[in-house]
């Protein structure tokens, strides 16, 4: 055999090269299967049940709040279901076409719709928005209809607020508004269970107050779903999952020491003579142990029309009213003491003996202070004329 020189020593190079391709080879073979072994066996019953979990959609279960009741236990304010329409843009294949049938549905616009998923353009895709809040039973049954129709389209069940005697001590329980980003941090620092957006909180009176023992622990339940998100069948029993449905857990019921009937008798005397209510504010106190009996600011406003989210108009309305419906009279607001302080007025002076309760004053309709003379509230000529203890009062 014929050798060319230096050949052995090229054989000798390739020879040192294909053993380091080896081995290298033989470490990415062993590094590939120890990473399956890693997936398959060690982690495979766990990354099973995260693939299954794909097809499937975590769906919230709203809790009720708690009930608020009068000091006679008589309902001042509860908790019923409310049906919303939803749009989640990561399963709706045909935009336009579900924006069309979604219009002649709830009778809406498809310009207000493109507005309403404008406005929660910087949510996650997977997101539900919502579309429509509180829609009736037949909106919601024509939903339900054409839902095979609509990828993405759905109905969420929430819980609203209700008050049944609208305006009465509007001020005093207060109402309820979506959570803002400040209120999220807020409220999440301070919160044991977490709030998200979109979650309702209270945003006055008692239902501020009191948010962290009204408020209940929300329940969750999976659906399975295809690919454009439509649900198919219940989590119950689907790949184990029915050992994390959550029900939800509701809040806790509050007693006042309020008194319904006072309530409303106090709005009947903040009447004119027409019937219509005038502006001002009803304390009623207990004064042996300075329990609340009632608490009035009028005029007042409907709250449940705010618990699942206020009109524009309406609010505008209300903020724009001459006579402040959403000030609270009673507490947000300064006035002088008026008649009331003459009863600390007149038993200072019967217990010093300044004054005798048959003694008389004439009021001539001003007061001379010095060189200062200040009229008679009634500013009529004559003022009060001859007015004793008793009267003044």
């Amino acid at each position: 055999m014929t050798e060319f020189i230096g050949q052995n020593s090229e054989i000798r190079n390739y020879q040192r090269r294909f053993t380091f391709f080896k081995i290298g080879f033989v470490i990415c073979f062993i590094i590939l299967f120890l990473r399956v072994w890693y997936l398959q066996i060690l982690n495979g019953a766990r990354f099973y049940t995260y693939s299954k979990e794909n097809s499937l959609k975590q769906e919230k279960i709203p809790a009720p709040r708690g009930i608020i009741y009068d000091r006679n236990r008589e309902m001042l304010v509860d908790s019923l279901p409310s049906f919303d329409v939803t749009w989640t843009p990561q399963f709706v294949t045909h935009p336009d076409e579900a924006m069309k049938l979604l219009s002649k549905l709830l009778r809406i616009s498809p310009d207000e719709i493109h507005a309403r998923l404008n406005s929660d353009s910087n949510l996650p895709r997977f997101q539900p928005r919502v579309i429509k809040k509180n829609v009736t039973r037949e909106e919601m049954a024509q939903i339900e209809a054409n839902l095979f129709d609509m990828p993405g389209i759905d109905v969420a069940v929430e819980i609203g607020r209700y008050y049944p005697d609208a305006a009465v001590g509007a001020h005093l329980y207060g109402y309820l508004g979506e959570i803002n980003d400040k209120e999220l941090k807020t409220f999440n620092r301070r919160s044991f269970e977490k709030y998200r957006l979109g979650d309702v909180v209270g945003k006055f009176g008692i239902e501020e107050r009191w948010e962290d023992y009204l408020r209940g622990v929300d329940g969750a339940v999976y659906a399975e779903v295809d690919a454009y998100g439509r649900k198919k069948k219940t989590g119950l029993g689907l790949f184990g999952l029915d050992q994390k449905r959550r029900e939800p857990v509701a809040g806790k019921n509050l007693v006042l020491t309020i008194h319904r009937d006072l309530q409303r008798a106090a709005v009947e005397a903040l009447r004119d003579k027409n019937g219509r209510p005038k502006p001002g504010g009803v304390v009623a106190i207990d004064p042996n142990n300075g329990e609340i009996l009632a608490m009035i600011s009028q005029p007042g406003f409907d709250p449940t029309e705010f618990s699942r989210g206020v009109d524009a108009n309406l609010w505008q309305g209300l903020r724009m009213n001459e006579e402040k419906p959403l000030l609270d009279k009673t507490i947000q607001d300064a006035y002088p003491p008026g008649s009331t302080f003459k009863l600390i007025t007149a038993v200072a002076g019967l217990e010093s003996k300044w004054i005798d309760p048959d003694d008389t004053v004439t009021c001539n309709g001003f007061y001379q202070l010095g060189r200062a003379s200040y009229r008679c509230w009634t500013w009529r000529k004559g003022g009060h004329g001859h007015v004793h203890l008793k009267r003044a009062i």
